[in-house]
């Protein structure tokens, strides 16, 4: 009966040994197109080039199954150009000779205009990952990430921007009217922060994992990604893209296409979501499997030795690891 009962345990302890868990720690970096995605009102968008990296933690519950997790940072980068890109606000105008007040139409337009924007957003992934047997393997992982923004801002360029005043009681416009605020300026420069939402993204990966084949005891990953954000990251709506904040006729504020609004109220960008494709990188610096279970096989083993066998054993040499069964 005892002797069954060994071997039972030992068939066990091969189960819990072959499903041992095993964690990893890792650093890993990445790039590709990184970019805002959007579609402008006016002129066209280009998606950029960007990146990033992080520390990361695996934790698998049985040979071919385990689930990441961490924290990354990566970078975001778009532009929009248009020959021409136009603006408008309402405003009204004070006149002093002879005093009265009218309506108008602030008006900017912009020739061979470019902006580029960029974000920095930390990532938390939450994936689960699936891989072959033994040797080199192939992985794919699938899952969520979280993004927090950390930092968004955005620069522009422009040949030069036209600042004119349209007014509808009389049909005219003044383009050449210093004293009025309106007037030509050349190689425009603009700059400010953004603030872009929180980001859902949906997370995928796939590629090799190479386990002392590239470095001798060290397990990398290669393979590729991509990551696509479920949620509108547009930052809040402000006013034109070109506006006059105070009294001062020749003091203007300029705004970025994705917070800007058009003369119809409506928005130079509706929509904007993070989109990542590239390539991967992940070195393991420490990974750890329990010894437990094996100590334990280790135990019983010694223990079915001495029963099954107790003539092949020297008494005077034979140590019992402590284990009754009574």
């Amino acid at each position: 009966m005892k002797q069954r009962l060994l071997l039972i345990l030992l068939v066990a302890s091969d189960m819990v040994v072959a499903q041992d868990a095993k964690h990893e720690f890792s650093i890993y970096g990445g790039g590709g197109v990184s970019a805002l995605q959007y579609t402008p009102a006016q002129g066209s968008s280009q998606l950029g080039i960007g990146g990033g990296g992080g520390v990361g933690y695996s934790f698998f519950i049985a040979p071919q199954l385990g689930f990441n997790t961490g924290v990354e940072a990566a970078v975001f980068n778009a532009s929009v150009s248009g020959a021409t890109v136009t603006g408008s606000s309402k405003e009204v105008f004070d006149f002093t000779n002879p005093t009265r007040t009218e309506e108008a139409y602030f008006q900017s337009t912009y020739s061979d205009y470019k902006e580029t924007q960029r974000a920095l957003y930390l990532q938390i992934p939450l994936m689960a990952q699936f891989q072959t047997g033994a040797g080199n393997q192939f992985y794919a992982a699938a899952g969520v990430k979280v993004g927090l923004m950390f930092a968004g801002s955005y620069e522009t360029t422009a040949d030069h921007l036209v600042l004119s005043g349209y007014f509808p009681t009389t049909a005219q416009t003044f383009d050449d009217a210093i004293e009025m605020g309106y007037v030509t300026k050349e190689h425009p420069t603009a700059s400010d922060n953004l603030d872009f939402g929180t980001n859902l993204a949906l997370a995928a990966e796939a590629g090799i994992r190479w386990r002392g084949t590239v470095l001798p005891n060290t397990t990398i990953y290669t393979g590729v990604y991509m990551d696509y954000g479920l949620l509108n990251i547009a930052p809040p709506k402000t006013t034109s893209l070109v506006h006059r904040p105070t009294n001062d006729l020749n003091n203007f504020a300029y705004n970025s296409t994705l917070t800007a609004t058009l003369p119809t109220g409506s928005s130079y960008v509706d929509k904007v979501n993070l989109l990542s494709v590239g390539v991967k990188l992940r070195v393991v610096l420490y990974s750890h499997r329990s010894d437990m279970s094996k100590k334990v096989k280790h135990t019983l083993q010694q223990e079915c030795d001495y029963i099954v066998a107790p003539k092949k054993r020297n008494p005077s040499s034979t140590k019992r690891t402590g284990i009754s069964l009574q």
